[in-house]
């Protein structure tokens, strides 16, 4: 993020650069030609002639801060449209499926791994749908470590 800032920081002060040298170096090259200053009234306004430098800067500041602020809004409308689920333990030693979010969590499945005549087999446990702050009990999930979740 910083680097990008620097970035279109750099883009827009080169910009500016630009034409305050092209406007100097035109300046100076009439002036070693020959030219009189009455000839160089058309360059003379600072103003008009940065003006085309300044302006295509403030284009690129705007389309910067337009996409950062697009980037943000994405992000927190993805995150308020995502479902986020969490697992914990209650006091009577079954787990629990929360849905953190407050949209629904459709299609849940679980994928735990058991081990049998030591040969380790993971299984699928498809699960109900969760509202919005909704929990579930696990009972098949009764007295089981962290590991098996892995």
């Amino acid at each position: 993020m910083k680097r990008n800032i620097l970035i279109v920081i750099i883009c827009c002060f080169s910009l500016i650069m630009i034409g305050l040298t092209a406007y100097f170096v035109i300046l100076l090259m009439g002036r070693n030609y020959g030219i009189k200053s009455g000839d160089l009234a058309e360059f003379s306004n600072f103003a008009t002639f940065n003006g085309y430098f300044l302006s295509l800067a403030n284009v690129i500041l705007i389309g910067f801060i337009s996409f950062l602020v697009y980037r943000s809004s994405d992000t927190y409308n993805r995150f308020q449209m995502t479902p986020i689920l969490d697992f914990t333990v209650r006091e009577d030693d079954n787990w629990y499926l929360i849905n953190c979010s407050n949209v629904a969590a459709r299609n849940i499945s679980i994928r735990f791994s058991i081990e049998e005549n030591k040969v380790k087999k993971t299984k699928w446990v498809a699960c109900y749908s969760l509202n919005g702050s909704q929990e579930i009990k696990l009972p098949w999930l009764k007295y089981a470590s962290l590991d098996l979740l892995r």
